[in-house]
């Protein structure tokens, strides 16, 4: 995923937001300045989720997880589709070799 002006999207995928991943985000962000990953990635990977501004799920897992839930307004929706889709077997990939503009805001 790409930002407007071609950057690599920060926050397209990433490890589930548990106290001790915002931990080492925070420390590393005061301490060091230094993001938790890269997001230039050129192989696909397995992923804890990805951001669903741009997601390709297959329909059995559609018909065996449900779709997103609707008591998120905005943000960490994604989030739980993925801890969801994992809870029940499947693989969260972030493939890199497709990619979108995501123009956000």
């Amino acid at each position: 995923m790409r930002t407007a002006n071609g950057e690599d999207q920060a926050f397209a995928y990433g490890d589930d937001p548990t106290l001790t991943y915002l931990l080492r985000r925070g420390s590393r962000a005061l301490l060091r300045r230094e993001p938790l990953h890269g997001w230039d990635v050129d192989q696909p990977i397995e992923t804890q989720w990805v951001s669903g501004a741009c997601v390709a799920v297959r329909r059995e897992v559609i018909e065996q997880v449900g779709l997103l839930d609707e008591r998120f307004q905005l943000y960490f929706e994604d989030n739980d589709w993925c801890w969801r889709i994992r809870q029940t077997g499947w693989k969260v990939i972030y493939d890199p070799r497709f990619t979108v503009t995501h123009l956000g805001g």
